[in-house]
């Protein structure tokens, strides 16, 4: 899943938001970490 939003956040709102997408992703065992490097692998190959 890709989030993007099209807000004018300031940078401290933004990183609010990251810390709590990165929170969120974590209770519910995502590794966005995993998710983005099997992506870049597929668009490599």
């Amino acid at each position: 899943m890709r989030i993007e939003l099209a807000l004018p956040l300031d940078p401290h709102a933004a990183e609010a938001l990251r810390l709590e997408i990165l929170r969120l992703a974590r209770e519910h065992g995502v590794d966005l970490v995993s998710v983005e490097a099997r992506r870049a692998d597929a668009r490599s190959a």
